[in-house]
C-alpha cells in the first residue's frame, strides 16, 4: 500500500472517530438511564446504544467483576467498555478484502509471534473506503502489546465496526476470570 492512499484511509477515520466520539457522549446519560433494566426492555430508539452480541452482560464480564451491581455492569460494558457498539451493523460488511503488510498480521497475538521466531508485525486490511492497520510486538517475558486503528474489516466478529484499541502488556496466556 503505498503512502498516499495510507494517508487517505488516515484522513478518513477523522470524521468517524468525531461521529463515534459524539455519540459516545450523547449515549453515556441514555445508557445511564435505561442501564436499570435488561437490553431486551429498553426501547427501539436505543439501538445504536445496545450489544446484539453479547446483550450488554456477559457472562464473562460478570465473572470479572462480580462486586458490581447488575446496572453497574451494564453501564460501564455498555457506556465505556463497548460504546455505540451496533454502529458497527450501520455499514455492509465486505465480503472481500486486501492486505497489505504482513498478510498474517492480523491473526497474531504474544502467543503466536513468538511461535513465528519474530518479534513484531503490522499491516493493513481494505476494502474500498474501509481500512484498518494493526501493529503487535512483543514487549518482553511473557507480555506483549497491540494497536489496532480503523474498519475492522475480515473481522471475525460480525459487523464492519470502526476501533481504535490500544492494548500494552498483555500476557501471552488468555487469563480465565472462572
Amino acid at each position: 500500500m503505498n503512502i498516499f492512499r495510507a494517508s487517505l484511509y488516515i484522513l478518513s477515520w477523522i470524521p468517524v472517530g468525531i461521529i463515534n466520539l459524539a455519540l459516545l457522549l450523547i449515549g453515556i446519560p441514555i445508557v445511564g438511564y435505561f442501564a436499570r433494566w435488561p437490553q431486551e426492555r429498553w426501547p427501539s430508539w436505543t439501538w445504536l446504544w445496545q450489544n446484539d452480541e453479547d446483550q450488554g452482560d456477559p457472562n464473562w464480564y460478570q465473572l470479572r467483576f462480580p462486586e458490581l451491581s447488575p446496572y453497574m455492569r451494564r453501564f460501564r460494558y455498555m457506556a465505556f467498555r463497548n460504546p455505540v457498539n451496533n454502529h458497527r451493523f450501520v455499514f455492509k460488511e465486505p465480503r472481500t478484502f486486501k492486505t497489505a503488510g504482513d498478510p498474517e498480521a492480523f491473526n497474531y497475538d504474544g502467543k503466536s509471534l513468538l511461535a513465528a521466531g519474530i518479534r513484531s508485525s503490522s499491516g493493513w486490511r481494505y476494502s474500498g473506503l474501509f481500512a484498518g492497520y494493526k501493529r503487535t510486538w512483543l514487549k518482553g517475558p511473557g507480555k506483549y502489546s497491540e494497536i489496532y486503528f480503523g474498519w475492522k474489516v475480515g473481522s471475525p466478529v460480525p459487523g464492519l465496526g470502526f476501533t481504535v484499541q490500544l492494548r500494552f502488556n498483555r500476557p501471552y496466556i488468555k487469563v480465565d476470570y472462572a
